[in-house]
Formats: C-alpha cells, sequence, structure tokens
C-alpha cells in the first residue's frame, strides 16, 4: 500500500463575510508544511481570592481567543493559462490571498487588448499605441514587459497618455532586462501594497485531518506575520503565522483525497534560466540568500456581545524587513541609513508563474560582522521597508513602501 503523505491532513483557507460568522465553503487548498497542530486556546477562570476561604474556587470555561497556527507553502503563480486576459480578485489562490492579509490590500491588471499595443520604448519605459497604454496597470504596480526570449517585470512609476494623439507610455522605476519588443502583450496581475488599513475580512482555516471524524476550524484569522525565502537555485517558500478569534470542532469531513497540482503552478526555482534576477539600487547583483519579512503587530477589539468576547482584531502597526548575504568580494561598506532601490524577480519568463518583490526605498539598518556563507567570505545586510514618495500619485499602490506582485 503507498504511503500518501498528502491525505495525511489538508489546510484551506476562505475569506468570511463578517466577524463572527465562520466560512463553511472552502475552494483555496494549501500545499503547506504544518509545524505543529494548532494550538487552540481555551481559557480557564478562577475566581481569586482576596481573603481566607473555605471552599475551592469553581474553574469555569473561558474564551476561545488566541489560537495560533504556522504554517511553510510553496509559492504558486496566480494563472495556468499562457495568455491570462484578465485578473481579478476571484482568481487569487491561497499564496495571494495570504499576501494580500499581510500587507493590507491587492490591485489588479489586465492584459493589453492587442499585440499591436506595444510599440518598443527603452529599458525604463514602454510605449504604446496611441490610446492602447493598460489604464488599468497603475502607478506603483507591475507588469511585465515582452523582451527578447522572454519577459521582463517592470514597476510602473508614471503613466502617460498623451491627449494629442501620439503614443502613451510608462515609465519604470527600474531597468527591463532588455528593451521592450516591438510587439506582444503586456501583463498586468496582482500587486500587493503594504498599507495603514486594518483587516476588515478575517480568514476561516480548516485543518482536515487523517480521520474522517477529525475536522477543526480557526475562525476570525489574522495574518501576524508572512516570511518569504528566495534563494538561488531554490523554489521560493512562504511562511505565515496567524492567530485566530475562535475554533470550532466539527466532527466531520476530514481524510482529504489528492491534491489538485494542475490548477496553478508552484513556483520555479531562482535561476536566470527562469527569469529571475536581483536589483540592488538598480544594478544586478549577486546574494547567496534572501529573505523579505513582514510583521503585523494585532490588538483585540473587545465587546460583551461577541461569541468569545473579541468584536475584532485591529492591526496597529505594519513593518517589513530584508535581508540579504552577499559574498565580500562585491560588498561596498556602506553606512547606517543608506538608502537603495531592491527588487527581486522570480519565473518572469512564464506568465501566471511569475512573482516579484519590490522595496522602492529601502533603509539599511544593519551590516553584520563577516561571516561564512558555504565557504565564502560574506556579509549580512538588513533593510528596512522606507518612506517613498517619487510615483506620480499617493494613490496606493502608488507612494507605498513594500510591495509583492504576482504577475
Amino acid at each position: 500500500m503507498t504511503y500518501q503523505q498528502s491525505r495525511i491532513g489538508r489546510i484551506r483557507v476562505a475569506e468570511q463575510s463578517a466577524w463572527g460568522t465562520a466560512a463553511t465553503s472552502f475552494t483555496h487548498a494549501v500545499e503547506a508544511e504544518v509545524g505543529a497542530y494548532p494550538a487552540l486556546a481555551t481559557e480557564a477562570i478562577m475566581t481569586d481570592a482576596l481573603t481566607a476561604h473555605h471552599y475551592h474556587s469553581a474553574v469555569i470555561s473561558g474564551s476561545k481567543v488566541g489560537g495560533t497556527l504556522s504554517l511553510t507553502i510553496p509559492i504558486h503563480g496566480w494563472s495556468s493559462s499562457s495568455d491570462p486576459s484578465t485578473c481579478a480578485a476571484g482568481d487569487r489562490t491561497a499564496d495571494q490571498i495570504f499576501v494580500e492579509h499581510a500587507l493590507g490590500s491587492m490591485f489588479y491588471g489586465n492584459r493589453t487588448a492587442e499585440t499591436t499595443s506595444l510599440t518598443g520604448g527603452s529599458t525604463t519605459s514602454a510605449t504604446f499605441a496611441a490610446g492602447n497604454v493598460p489604464t488599468d496597470v497603475r502607478s506603483g504596480e507591475a507588469i511585465l514587459v515582452p523582451i527578447s526570449g522572454g519577459y521582463s517585470v517592470g514597476w510602473v512609476q508614471t503613466q502617460d497618455v498623451d491627449g494629442g494623439g501620439g503614443s502613451d507610455s510608462l515609465t519604470l522605476s527600474n531597468e527591463l532586462a532588455d528593451t521592450p519588443s516591438s510587439s506582444g502583450h503586456c501583463y498586468g496581475g496582482m500587486t500587493a501594497a503594504m498599507t495603514n488599513g486594518t483587516t476588515t475580512t478575517p480568514l476561516t482555516i480548516q485543518y482536515q485531518m487523517a480521520n474522517s471524524n477529525s475536522v477543526v476550524r480557526l475562525v476570525d484569522c489574522v495574518v501576524t506575520s508572512l516570511s518569504i525565502d528566495i534563494n538561488p537555485k531554490e523554489q521560493p517558500k512562504m511562511t505565515i503565522e496567524l492567530q485566530a478569534g475562535d475554533w470550532v470542532n466539527d466532527g466531520t469531513g476530514g481524510a482529504p483525497g489528492n491534491y489538485d497540482y494542475a490548477s496553478t503552478g508552484q513556483l520555479p526555482v531562482a535561476i536566470g534560466a527562469n527569469g529571475s534576477r536581483l536589483l540592488l539600487g538598480g544594478t544586478a547583483s549577486n546574494v547567496a540568500s534572501f529573505n523579505i519579512a513582514f510583521t503585523n503587530e494585532i490588538v483585540e477589539a473587545k465587546s460583551h456581545a461577541s461569541s468569545q468576547g473579541l468584536a475584532q482584531f485591529v492591526c496597529v502597526n505594519r513593518s517589513c524587513a530584508v535581508s540579504y548575504t552577499m559574498p565580500a568580494e562585491t560588498i561596498t561598506a556602506q553606512q547606517p541609513g543608506h538608502t537603495q532601490r531592491i527588487q527581486l524577480d522570480v519565473g518572469a519568463n512564464t506568465v501566471g508563474n511569475c512573482l516579484s518583490v519590490y522595496i522602492p526605498s529601502g533603509v539599511l539598518t544593519s551590516q553584520a560582522a563577516l561571516g561564512d556563507s558555504d565557504g565564502l567570505i560574506a556579509e549580512t545586510f538588513e533593510y528596512a521597508a522606507g518612506l517613498f514618495m517619487s510615483d506620480s500619485t499617493n494613490t496606493a499602490p502608488g507612494n507605498t513602501s513594500a510591495r509583492i506582485a504576482f504577475l
């Protein structure tokens, strides 16, 4: 008998319609490594004795707020089509849902309507026939531009529409890997941007176990941290930490079947043949490892009337940090507070299966002492996402300090 790990358990995720209303239908399965069974909380309440007493205080059941779950997943693209014409919220996989909830917002852009829309440009701009600029790819969003032999990711800084009938253009923050082709589709996708908005739509996480009677749902979940590791020659992975406001033991619906691997593919390994590259300050750079982490500071908004005494979780602070390890021979010493653009692309040669990370103004917070990295002398740098005001609009995703795009 074949031992199938995919049937040991299954994680599914769905957005709720409101706080306190658990989702019951799950379309997004997560190919996850779960470090441990979810930590399900139920408070035990006992009255403190202020004076001597001659009885034992009763222990009563309290709130179920505070359950936690940690997941590690290979990152997936958003579309299995080689020519996706539109992109909308309904196209998200579990990966994009987690990223949106970690950063606070998500924006969508479609492809150009005709292959003749694109007329060329330079490594820092793409030009279009009059009236054909992709207007739904706004300042601050990413776009996949056709180049010789594949595609390259560009982050839009300015959208220029010539009302006099001349050519339109998109000015990009960093250089493309090559000049744009003179024809072909440009593709938008999903761009998540770090904003100060709080979570208005919580998540329900369904935990199916191998036994048909073992199913637990974690309700009113929020993402407290999300970390992405993108190392050369390795497949990008994402680790998500969640906190729950309630949980339910369903008692039926376990014993999951096989995964559907065909719907959306996992991202390829981070190598140049797949269209991967790292730009530091606009310059192609080599690093041994790369990590970007988002942390959400969550507080409870309490309520007498809510099921578990929790009206909702409120995000009071978001932060983003980037760290990478670089061989010492390529290092230029920098002072704390040094700023640079950071862009890392993976899988740009495949439409619908590309990831791009962009920090438009990373601020150096730490430069570690020299150390060993697989036998090479190397240094680790840490950057925080700093204030950025060079996009053509202050409307998100423009001028946001950290962004992740699925293209």
